[in-house]
């Protein structure tokens, strides 16, 4: 009778063992190069629109700047930032965050931790501080930006007598619609003016709204009112309306 001799025991594959950890290191290799090279494109835009900023006459500096938010996010800082535009409107905060998730880089949200300082032509600035003070700008990709900002608890500051001061909650959304036309919805709850209740809700839409443009705000309301641009108001609710929408509009 013959018996069968074995040949060399057979060594166990390793690709089980090992390979899903290969696949995941190169996975979060690929995923790290893309991260970093984001984040290169996302410091070039924000330095270009700086440069324009300031090419145009505008005073734009801060302390310090950091852009991290590593590995699904992109998390702008900006301290102590100081923005003076040549007409004379301002906007200062000591510490400005924004952020955008990873696969869109585009859509950004925006907050006021410690709140806002806003000047006015004239010299006139008064704080904004409130329990929350955050934005969203999203579609600037597509040319349709979509603008909403909020503020919740809101204290204002070094106001002209009969301004507005306080508010337990103040929104503005800005949407882009057909025929170069945008939506406004402002809203006021709980506000005091003057020592007054005030409640305001203001529903609009804005006419040639691309032909807002300009290096100042004020060049950019002269250019879209030579264009022919105005504003339609839909609907008006709250008895101080007339007298807060020149406080807040300004000169």
């Amino acid at each position: 009778m013959t018996l069968a001799v074995d040949g060399p025991a057979r060594q166990p594959r390793r690709w089980g063992l090992y390979g899903p950890f290969i696949l995941l290191a190169l996975g979060m290799l690929v995923w790290s190069g893309y991260w970093v090279s984001v984040r290169r494109t996302t410091l070039q835009v924000f330095e270009r629109a700086v440069t324009d900023l300031r090419a145009g006459g505008t005073q734009v500096q801060w302390r310090g700047q950091r852009l991290d938010g590593f590995p699904f996010r992109l998390t702008l800082t900006l301290t102590d930032l100081q923005v003076t535009a040549p007409d004379g409107w301002s906007l200062a905060s000591p510490r400005l965050e924004a952020e955008a998730y990873l696969h869109s880089p585009d859509n950004w949200v925006l907050a006021a931790p410690v709140g806002l300082e806003l000047g006015r032509p004239g010299g006139v600035r008064f704080s904004l501080t409130g329990k929350t003070l955050h934005g969203s700008l999203f579609g600037l990709a597509q040319g349709r930006g979509r603008l909403s900002l909020e503020g919740l608890d809101v204290s204002l500051s070094g106001q002209t007598p009969g301004a507005l001061t306080d508010a337990r909650r103040i929104q503005l959304y800005v949407r882009p619609g057909p025929k170069d036309q945008a939506a406004v919805l402002f809203r006021l709850d709980g506000g005091l003016s003057g020592g007054k209740p005030v409640d305001l809700a203001l529903e609009g839409l804005v006419t040639r709204a691309s032909q807002i443009r300009g290096r100042t705000w004020t060049e950019a309301m002269q250019t879209w009112r030579t264009a022919g641009g105005r504003v339609e108001l839909k609907g008006q609710t709250g008895p101080e309306g007339r007298a807060l929408v020149a406080a807040v509009t300004g000169p």
